[in-house]
């Protein structure tokens, strides 16, 4: 049987992708997961606490499904020791498993998450996000550091890691459109490798211009 808090996650990530921060209410959430609200201030304080609890249950799951499994991508604790050949490689194998994820849709509640995020744009939201962000040093954010030489939580990582993970799922959000224009009903495997060759042929570009001896930056 689930505990009280991890149904109020699971029912608040649902809610959330569906009707953003400001659309959902820590009743509806409550209601939702049989529970009552002062389970939520017990758990979480507030409806943003529970917000940031939600985002790092699913960037935790996320996580997990990257390294999981005979196809999961197996990321070193010592990245810095790795050679810039390396460490290129075992990030393209990271941009590839996060493709695959993007495309089955494993981690649309958080896509859609950040996306009404986006749409909201309010100073509160900018707020929590940055608290969020500026706690966050996943293995992504790790290999960008060693192969930019950026310093953890500057902002020019945040704005790289944001340009980069974007290519991600931009193709999967234009889904429509794109199959529309290929006159498809679905990606194929092909297409699928294509814009997987596109995202890291982009990402490729704007890490070499970072790579030490360079006169691109």
């Amino acid at each position: 049987m689930k505990d009280t808090r991890t149904k109020l996650i699971q029912t608040a990530a649902r809610l959330f992708a569906k009707h953003g921060f400001f659309g959902t209410s820590v009743r509806q959430i409550s209601t939702a997961a049989k529970t009552n609200v002062a389970a939520v201030n017990y758990h979480f304080g507030d409806k943003r606490g529970l917000y940031l609890a939600t985002i790092a249950h699913l960037v935790e799951q996320t996580k997990k499904m990257l390294t999981s499994g005979p196809n999961g991508v197996q990321v070193p604790q010592d990245i810095d020791r790795l050679s810039r050949a390396e460490a290129l490689e075992l990030f393209h194998k990271i941009l590839d498993k996060m493709m695959d994820m993007s495309f089955s849709g494993k981690n649309v509640l958080l896509e859609r998450i950040f996306g009404h995020a986006e749409m909201e744009n309010s100073p509160q939201m900018v707020k929590i996000l940055l608290g969020y962000v500026a706690n966050y040093d996943g293995p992504f954010f790790r290999h960008l550091r060693h192969l930019t030489g950026l310093e953890a939580g500057s902002s020019e990582l945040i704005l790289l890691a944001n340009a980069v993970f974007r290519q991600v799922h931009i193709s999967d959000f234009n889904r429509f459109a794109i199959l529309r224009s290929l006159k498809l009903k679905d990606y194929t495997p092909e297409v699928k490798q294509q814009i997987k060759d596109i995202v890291w042929h982009n990402t490729y570009a704007i890490l070499k211009s970072y790579e030490k001896g360079t006169k691109k930056r």
